[in-house]
Parts: structure tokens; sequence; C-alpha cells
């Protein structure tokens, strides 16, 4: 394919790129769905939450995958994997093929919010292995504590609390984290 970059006030780029076709089959990673079905169904992957990865892979290659199994693994102090490894039926060349709850994992219940797991995906007909990366996104609850009032209007109504009293402490938060 022959590509021309240009831009204004810019002397335009001329090259070429090689496009071909793999030979045989040639899987990747498509897309990956989040189901938290089991925790809050919110899309999101939250604290202490157990989630199924809806996993679609590609065939790019020219001809149908077969006996295509995926291994998944991750090094990350906040999740724990249930579900590992999966089989997918025949790819044809050209086409996707997404397993619903193809693996699983538990996500530990105290993690820093906004943390990102990376994942390694290794697919393999039994002859080619093929590689694909994904990152997930942890969310969690960050409280903010935006001030606090003592309440004594049944003791003194001094706005202290003073020996011998009763009274409610309001403490008014925010929550300023990914999850609820």
């Amino acid at each position: 394919a022959d590509v021309v970059i240009t831009g204004q006030n810019l002397k335009p780029f001329m090259g070429t790129v090689t496009v071909a076709s793999p030979e045989g089959a040639y899987v990747l990673l498509d897309e990956v769905g989040i189901d938290d079905s089991n925790g809050n169904n919110n899309g999101l992957v939250d604290f202490d939450e157990y989630i199924m990865l809806d996993i679609t892979l590609e065939n790019l290659g020219s001809a149908t995958a077969t006996t295509v199994e995926a291994t998944l693994s991750a090094t990350d102090e906040y999740i724990t994997l249930n579900s590992f490894s999966h089989s997918w039926p025949n790819i044809p060349a050209g086409a996707t093929s997404m397993q619903p709850a193809a693996f699983a994992f538990t996500v530990d219940e105290l993690i820093p919010d906004q943390h990102i797991v990376n994942f390694d995906l290794v697919i393999t007909d039994g002859t080619d292995t093929w590689n694909s990366t994904f990152n997930v996104t942890l969310n969690s609850p960050v409280l903010t504590v935006l001030s606090y009032v003592v309440d004594d209007s049944y003791g003194n109504n001094n706005g202290r609390l003073d020996p011998g009293e009763t009274a409610d402490i309001i403490i008014p938060n925010l929550n300023e984290g990914g999850s609820n």
C-alpha cells in the first residue's frame, strides 16, 4: 500500500507499507467484556467482586483456526485468577468467536482506586502461538472527611463535647473513588 502523509506548510511523506494476509490461522484478542453479574452488575470491576470475562478472539489469517486454546495470566496482588484456561470452537478465516465467561477472577476487598491490572493472553492451536495483552481498571471508594460538627443541643449547646454531655457528631464525607 502506498502511504502519503501531508499537512499544511509541511513537506509530504511518501512511503510504502507491505500488506500481506498471514498464511494459515492467525488468532488475536478482539474484545474483552466485563461480567460482574455476581456483584453489583454495573459493568465495572469493583472491590470484592467476582468477575467473569467474555472474550472475543479474531482469526486474521487465511485458514480456519482449529483446536484453539487460550490461557490467561496476571501477576497482581489485588486479584486471584479462578478460571484461566478456555477452549474455543473452530474460528473461520476473517471471523470472530465470543466465549462468555471464558475466564474469571476475584478482586481483593482492599484495593487502591483506579489500580490497573495487566493481563497476558496466550492463544494456541497446538502448532502456532499468539500473544495478546489487555488491561482492566479496578474501582474502589475513596472517602474524604469534609468537616465535622458537634451537635450538643441536648446539653449546653456550645458546639463542644463537655464531660457528662450527650451529643451527636455529624461527619459529612465525600466519595471521590470509582465505586460506591
